[in-house]
């Protein structure tokens, strides 16, 4: 399990069952909690990482969206190389 802190997210507990759990935040002031397999954390989890952690050192949207590119031409960033599960629970309408 991950939170959001001021300079990124944090690991404030490890998984039980395989799943990665965060309450991700793809806007500034957004909540969307959701869990992810392995193969999402392998893939997904570490770009949103990165992106809170540039958010944090007050990168523009242009400058994040630059990084996560470069990242992805390099390999840093890889693409799913299966199907994977990431669902989310709220008890919002996240919409």
């Amino acid at each position: 399990m991950y939170v959001l802190e001021k300079r990124g997210y944090v690991k404030v507990r490890d998984s039980q069952n395989g799943f990665t759990a965060m309450v991700q935040h793809a806007l500034p002031n957004s909540q969307d909690p959701q869990c992810m397999d392995a193969e999402g954390t392998r893939t997904f989890f570490s770009r949103y990482l990165k992106i809170a952690e540039l958010r944090a050192q007050g990168k523009s949207r242009e400058e994040i969206n630059r990084f996560v590119a470069d990242a992805f031409a390099k390999a840093t960033f890889q693409p799913l190389s299966r199907p994977s599960v990431d669902y989310m629970l709220s008890t919002e309408n996240m919409w």
